[in-house]
This record gives structure tokens, sequence and C-alpha cells, in this order.
């Protein structure tokens, strides 16, 4: 695995195939191996999952910024808003006072980005079938959102596709994975 040992910056994008299902033993310990030495802040957009079900939106996207950190800012507040908005959501402050446990596959998978762009980390680590999620023009909307936040943001891959959707032109390394 040499390919991982060099930082995840400058937006580099590794894909390690895995057909081991998400949240499962296999792939849960492919992501670990693979994290080991990488200590920069990371995003995480699961296949399903990676929010707490008892807790609103706003909760949920601010607790990585601002853990234990009290009432978020009207500023941060209104950031959500935004991004919520230019993702076509219709009431982005209805969704923030949302509990989670009250959406959709779809919203959930959107908040687990809102969350990523949030707070603008180094590696961005990914199930490939969280961009399964979302249709053609939501796939543009969220590539260039995050192009736009996390330029410079490395990615990380697992699972059975490479995720054109969202990276584009921009090719992938194949990194050892396990079936």
């Amino acid at each position: 695995m040499n390919e991982l040992s060099r930082p995840f910056s400058g937006g580099a994008r590794h894909w390690c195939p895995c057909t081991a299902a998400p949240a499962s033993a296999a792939r849960d310990a492919l992501l670990y191996r693979l994290l080991d030495d990488v200590s920069a802040p990371r995003g995480w957009l699961p296949a399903s999952g990676g929010l707490l079900a008892n807790l609103r939106v706003w909760e949920n996207v601010l607790l990585i910024a601002g853990f234990g950190m009290g009432a978020p800012t009207q500023a941060e507040l209104q950031r959500l808003c935004t991004l919520f908005a230019g993702f076509g959501e219709p009431a982005p402050q209805l969704l923030l006072q949302a509990r989670v446990d009250h959406l959709n596959r779809r919203q959930r998978a959107l908040v687990c980005a809102v969350r990523t762009l949030m707070s603008a980390p180094r590696l961005i680590v990914a199930d490939s079938e969280w961009f399964s999620q979302f249709e053609d023009e939501m796939a543009d909307r969220l590539a260039q959102q995050f192009a736009r936040y996390c330029p410079e943001a490395g990615w990380l891959v697992i699972g059975p596709a490479c995720p054109a959707a969202i990276w584009g032109a921009f090719a992938a390394i194949e990194t050892e994975g396990i079936a």
C-alpha cells in the first residue's frame, strides 16, 4: 500500500475495491488498516448511518466542529441553511430542527455531506454506496460544493464501485482491497 503512505492532500483520490457489505467486520477492518497512519482531520460519508438518531440535524452537523462548545453561532446556522438551500432543500430551517430518525435515506446522506463540508477536512472517507444515493443533478451540486469548500481534501473510497459521479475527471489511485 505504498500509495497510502503519501499524505492525503492536494485532492488525491484513492479507491479501495471491497465487495464486503457496508458496516461489515471485513470493511471496518480494512478501513481501520488503511487509516492507521492518517492523522488528518476527516470527513465521513457512510453508506448508511453515521449520524446520531436522537439528535437534531444541526446538532449532528456541528458536533464535529464544536463538540462541547455550547450553542451554535448565528453564522454557523446561516452557513448550514445556505448549504442545504444550495442542495435544493425547500425549508432548510425546518430541516435543521428535524431529528435524524425522521429523515429519509437521501436526506441523511445529505446531512453527512454538509457535516463534512462544514468541517473542511483534509481527508474525506466514503463508502462507495454513499454516492449512489444521488441523481446526476445532485451529484453535480455535491461535486461543486466539495470543490469549493474542500479543494485540497484527499479522498479514500471503500467499496465495489469507483465513484466517478463526484470525482469527475479526476483519476483514482486503486489501492489494495479485499473481496
